[in-house]
């Protein structure tokens, strides 16, 4: 079986070709989320130890305290864009996404409230 059959079979209205553009892309962007996470935010951390105030730290906890649950479902959500999707299984991918923003929203205006 060559590449050519592979991106030309067709499931639920989506080519082979789409399938494996999705993955991809979720797998780029977690890779990149992940690289966010570790490198930029420890840099950036290096940083904020520099300063004399507590605000730069505090905001670069709330950027730190996002889970990778977020990053998994932001990443599923983005490369099913690329598929046709019907509609209810594009509503459930978005009632994932509303409800892990929902709860972020929500941990992290807990955290902006402690700080207070």
């Amino acid at each position: 079986m060559d590449m050519t059959t592979i991106f030309e079979f067709n499931l639920w209205g989506n080519t082979g070709e789409q399938y494996f553009w999705a993955f991809v892309i979720f797998v780029a962007l977690v890779i990149v989320f992940k690289i966010f996470q570790v490198i930029v935010l420890h840099k950036l951390k290096v940083l904020t130890k520099k300063t004399d105030t507590d605000l730069d730290d505090f905001a670069l906890s709330l950027v730190n305290h996002i889970k990778p649950p977020f990053y998994f479902v932001v990443s599923f959500f983005l490369a099913a864009q690329i598929l046709n999707l019907n509609e209810f299984l594009y509503k459930v991918i978005f009632g994932m996404l509303v409800i892990i923003l929902v709860f972020q929203a929500i941990s992290t205006a807990q955290k902006i409230i402690d700080y207070l």
